[in-house]
């Protein structure tokens, strides 16, 4: 239940952080605040424009900001509308979308996966709002908590906690919806998802050590593979996710400190820059 986190507590304080005008809907322009960095293990970098960093905890993200994690990276992330996103190691995405009116809850977000193991627990906008894209697929929601592998070919597997998720493949428009407790593949040259099935212990096991955030001292870094989820089959009751909590303490001051700069305007560039 840790990936459940107080978000009612910290909502406010995040609001403040991330926007400048609070009472209007806002498409974030190159360098806007659209979340904060929760947890940060080891290498995790954040590229905008010719800009590189190393992020830290308490750390503002941006739009169009890419994000990368080392060989034992792993880091969480929480975004205006309270949407968690979690990265294992060799992982990446980029930022590439984030309109949010806090008033109603409306807007959307786009995010560019390109490689690596991710945990999407989706915030407080409609389902419809948010679209995932990986080299070979398009991603959208319902309600949802869902882990993802990508591959370095691009091949990407969803396993779905709660809700569903719809998984299209881009070159063909073939579609499948994967439900609750299920997974289901799309490869480089296939021309349609797999047929959702219980994933394989040993799948739920990759997942669990690549995206498993607290710190154990004895942490297994697993290779990015392709993770079919065909790959075998099981009766066991085993679960898909281990817990990723996020700091609210942290998250709470980080927001504290950001909103004192935040709140001068909608162009403020990121400090750390």
């Amino acid at each position: 239940m840790g990936v459940l986190i107080q978000r009612a507590v910290i909502a406010g304080a995040i609001l403040w952080a991330v926007m400048a005008e609070p009472v209007t809907a806002i498409a974030a322009p190159q360098g806007q605040k659209i979340g904060v960095t929760a947890i940060v293990r080891n290498t995790v970098s954040g590229t905008l424009g010719n800009n590189i960093r190393n992020l830290q905890v308490r750390d503002g993200v941006f739009f169009e900001e890419l994000i990368r994690t080392g060989p034992e990276g792993r880091t969480q992330f929480l975004f205006l509308d309270e949407t968690v996103l979690s990265m294992g190691p060799e992982s990446e995405l980029a930022l590439d979308s984030m309109v949010y009116d806090p008033v109603t809850n409306a807007g959307e977000m786009v995010v560019n996966v390109t490689l690596g193991f991710f945990r999407f627990v989706s915030g407080t906008m409609r389902s419809t709002a948010y679209r995932i894209r990986t080299p070979t697929t398009d991603i959208g929601i319902r309600g949802t908590i869902f882990d993802m592998i990508v591959s370095p070919e691009g091949d990407t597997t969803v396993i779905v906690e709660e809700g569903e998720v719809s998984m299209t493949v881009i070159e063909t428009g073939q579609a499948v919806t994967v439900p609750a407790g299920q997974a289901s593949t799309i490869e480089v040259k296939a021309t349609r998802p797999t047929k959702p099935s219980t994933p394989p212990p040993a799948l739920i096991q990759q997942v669990k050590s690549a995206l498993t955030l607290t710190k154990t001292g004895t942490d297994t870094i697993p290779q990015v593979t392709p993770g079919n989820a065909d790959s075998g089959s099981t009766t066991e009751e085993t679960s898909p996710q281990d817990e990723t909590p996020v700091d609210t303490q942290i998250i709470s001051e980080s927001a504290d400190e950001v909103g004192q700069t935040g709140s001068q305007g909608t162009h403020s560039t990121p400090s750390r820059y």
